[in-house]
């Protein structure tokens, strides 16, 4: 059985406070998941993105192969996640909000006979 593990990290200051961006990517046989976390200065997780990896991107991996933008798409998705807000031109499932139902109706119940 394959397993992998490779982590990142980069320190970085953002509007006067420390920021840590940390890619992490896991491989457990033929499945994997790519990861995208920043912590505050002080250790605490504000924003985590975690993506399975592609089939295509496992194999080359295995190869030891460079992936140019492997975690563009989580970053793109830490944008539709960030506290700022939602960004419009990107769809996110936690973007969408369930349409609210009648009060009192129940799918699958009869009415009164």
């Amino acid at each position: 059985m394959f397993v992998y593990h490779s982590e990142q990290s980069h320190s970085d200051f953002v509007q006067g406070k420390g920021e840590t961006r940390i890619q992490r990517v896991e491989i457990t046989g033929d499945r994997g998941q790519k990861e995208v976390e920043y912590r505050d200065a002080s250790g605490r997780i504000t924003r985590r993105v975690k993506i399975a990896l592609k089939p295509r991107e496992v194999e080359q991996i295995k190869k030891n192969q460079y992936i140019k933008g492997l975690f563009q798409e989580c970053d793109d998705n830490m944008c539709a996640l960030s506290p700022l807000g939602p960004v419009p031109f990107l769809s996110s499932s936690r973007m969408v909000q369930k349409k609210k139902g009648r009060k009192g109706t129940q799918k699958g119940k009869k009415g009164k006979r």
